[in-house]
């Protein structure tokens, strides 16, 4: 008896764990890729490990904002399809320990980022005014509120560039920036397909789906000629690098494919790294790029 009572503990207990670690949404920290853009493209000995904490302060800053978010629209995460299921909304985890835990999240994150060095500290802050701001008020105000999301991405590629004393090309800035603008814009494509802007996302009523397509064909053919600028110019045209062209436009297409199909998430990022044909050519373009590099 006394043994079927202490499994039942353990169960509760690893249930607990679950929804805590659930609260996290670690499947988002693939997009600290980003972070490490800087590194990958400017290998510079000594900047590896600086780079992987950022990134790691990164996720942790985060899922903090995540939490905050999931504490913040609670009652509207009960009206969406998929958002109901999440911990707060569905009351597996209460607003006290979903506070404990941001907390935690926000200490932890800051004081790795202030330890690695001030510029990526506040750059970390910046990113929480802006995700607060967002929460607030931007999500209400159209494009703004695409340009915050496309923002986050932006401030992580700084975060492993200047917030770790990286220099970076200005080409890869620019690249940078339009394919955050690319996401974003995917993003609420997504969510309008989801019919969200009766329920969750009132501001994609002042969006056309006509208009975002546009944008998103205007701005995706944007970024990849600053890609091939980048190639041009700061890479002098090198062999290996010109071989991940097409993969770059075979990832851009697909993405934006994706986001059209009618599948049940509205996060770009996600489905696109869920999909085989996206991950075999991610893949690629990754090998091919360390063999540019490693030149």
């Amino acid at each position: 008896m006394i043994e079927l009572i202490n499994d039942i503990k353990n169960v509760s207990v690893m249930e607990r764990l679950k929804h805590l670690f659930l609260l996290l949404r670690v499947s988002h920290w693939s997009k600290a890729v980003f972070v490490m853009l800087g590194f990958c493209y400017t290998p510079t000995p000594g900047y590896f490990i600086p780079a992987l904490l950022a990134a790691l302060a990164f996720c942790l800053i985060s899922s903090a904002i995540y939490i905050y978010n999931d504490i913040e629209d609670r009652t509207e995460d009960r009206l969406h399809p998929h958002k109901r299921h999440r911990p707060i909304a569905s009351g597996s985890v209460s607003v006290a320990e979903a506070i404990f835990m941001l907390f935690l999240l926000l200490l932890t994150g800051l004081t790795l980022g202030w330890l690695i060095s001030k510029k990526l500290a506040i750059i970390l802050c910046i990113y929480l005014v802006i995700n607060v701001a967002y929460n607030h008020l931007f999500k209400l105000i159209p494009i703004v509120d695409v340009l915050c999301i496309a923002a986050g991405f932006m401030l992580r590629v700084l975060a492993g560039t200047l917030g770790i004393g990286l220099p970076i090309s200005i080409w890869l800035i620019v690249t940078a920036t339009l394919l955050s603008l690319f996401i974003a814009l995917n993003k609420r494509r997504m969510e309008m397909q989801l019919g969200l802007k009766h329920a969750t996302r009132k501001v994609l009523k002042n969006y056309n789906p006509l208009m975002l397509h546009w944008l998103i064909l205007v701005i995706g053919v944007s970024s990849f000629l600053t890609y091939v600028f980048y190639i041009i110019y700061a890479r002098d045209e090198s062999f290996y690098f010109m071989l991940t062209v097409p993969f770059a436009a075979i990832a851009l297409w697909r993405f934006a494919w994706l986001a059209t199909q009618d599948i049940e998430n509205d996060d770009p990022v996600i489905v696109f790294l869920s999909d085989r044909l996206s991950r075999i050519n991610l893949w690629c373009f990754v090998v091919l790029t360390f063999m540019a590099l490693a030149q």
